[in-house]
């Protein structure tokens, strides 16, 4: 049943979230954003087996709201990745400047989205 069964080799398909990336949320997300007529139609053909699992529009909203909530966190983890032998990236001078614009972001979000139920519950958690 694996939604990539009828896709070739250079098409996408589904990723999955992993624990020991930071990322992996943001990618995955992002993918199935991308993939969500493909997605729909799987679920539409599998509907018996995947019974409460279906997506409805509601829960693809939040998905792109988290993905665009997320981004901002993408970016500065890729702007802070790499060796600092030449001060260039991942220096500590450039952590606390890019934790205070994520600090910044996360007290704007949660404003922006305190009407909505389940993204507040879940954006309560980052501070």
């Amino acid at each position: 049943m694996a939604l990539s069964a009828n896709c070739r080799s250079t098409e996408l398909i589904v990723l999955s979230d992993n624990s020991t990336r930071w990322n992996s949320t943001y990618y995955m997300i992002k993918r199935a954003l991308k993939l969500r007529d493909q997605i729909d139609a799987f679920s539409i053909n599998h509907r018996k087996e995947l019974e409460k699992d279906l997506l409805i529009e509601e829960e693809w909203d939040q998905l792109e709201a988290i993905h665009n909530i997320l981004r901002p966190f993408k970016r500065v983890t890729k702007r802070l990745e790499g060796r600092a032998e030449k001060g260039e990236r991942g220096s500590l001078w450039e952590g606390l400047p890019a934790l205070e614009t994520l600090l910044s972001h996360v007290e704007l979000i949660k404003t922006e989205y305190s009407s909505h139920k389940q993204l507040a519950i879940w954006l309560s958690f980052l501070c």
